[in-house]
């Protein structure tokens, strides 16, 4: 284990500095959600996850039409599904 808080700190920080310790006042703060992010919450799901092409996530029967079908629903997606000429495009209109 860590032998002081600034030890704990130190090792939080590891990867950037994110959270800073004051001794005197006994207090953390967290000075950059960004590095925050990438030190200790990764991606739980990659790009498109949360729409899966084949409709296959929680999120698209949550997300959709609301009748328990599921569909898709991430416009930003339809887009670049469009731009690129996918097959998938029309699916997302």
């Amino acid at each position: 284990m860590f032998e002081t808080v600034q030890d704990y700190i130190d090792a939080l920080n590891a990867n950037g500095t994110w959270v800073t310790y004051d001794e005197t006042t006994n207090t953390a703060k967290i000075t950059s959600i960004t590095d925050f992010a990438e030190a200790v919450r990764t991606a739980s799901k990659g790009i498109a996850a949360f729409d899966q092409l084949d409709g296959s996530q929680g999120e698209n029967t949550l997300f959709g039409y609301g009748d328990g079908e599921g569909a898709h629903f991430d416009s930003t997606l339809a887009s670049i599904l469009s731009e690129l000429g996918s097959s998938y495009a029309s699916d997302y209109e």
